[in-house]
């Protein structure tokens, strides 16, 4: 059975507050990514492909052990790290597959994202509520949909410029 993903783009207008907020947590998303590609780079002991030196539950847990020491206070949800980690294994390991260069460290002007589960996101036709966000955010959605079938919602910088 063939899975079909759909995306819908959407625009919000925080206030300063708000906006602090998100780029707050994009900025700590982006330092834990960072954090744990240096980890690995450290690490590795092979010229074997990444993904047979790293498997995902390692990957993981390098990443659980990277949120306690340095991303206690950040205000971004947990399961959103691990994401960070999941999406990290598949970039390498989708460079390993196709002979590509592997991942880089992102820069402050590179585009980050967060992946926020749907069950810690509270939807509705005009509003947004997110964790770490301080009140509701005014959304604008770029057609109609049904909010039910939504699995997560994500954050980057270029939906609040």
């Amino acid at each position: 059975m063939k899975t079909i993903v759909r995306g819908f783009k959407y625009t919000i207008k925080p206030t300063e507050a708000q906006a602090k907020a998100l780029d707050s947590m994009l900025r700590d998303c982006r330092s834990f990514r960072n954090r744990v590609l240096r980890f690995m780079k450290k690490r590795r002991s092979t010229n074997e492909a990444w993904h047979r030196e790293f498997d995902i539950k390692k990957v993981v847990k390098i990443g659980e052990i990277m949120k306690y020491l340095h991303f206690k206070d950040s205000k971004v949800p947990g399961r959103s790290f691990t994401t960070v980690c999941e999406i990290l294994y598949t970039h390498h390991k989708a460079a390993d597959l196709l002979k590509q260069r592997p991942p880089c460290y992102k820069g402050v002007e590179s585009p980050h994202a967060i992946h926020i589960p749907r069950e810690l996101v509270k939807l509705s036709s005009e509003k947004l509520l997110l964790p770490g966000v301080e009140g509701e955010l005014t959304v604008k959605w770029s057609r109609d949909f049904s909010f039910d079938r939504v699995v997560k919602v994500i954050v980057s910088r270029d939906i609040f410029n």
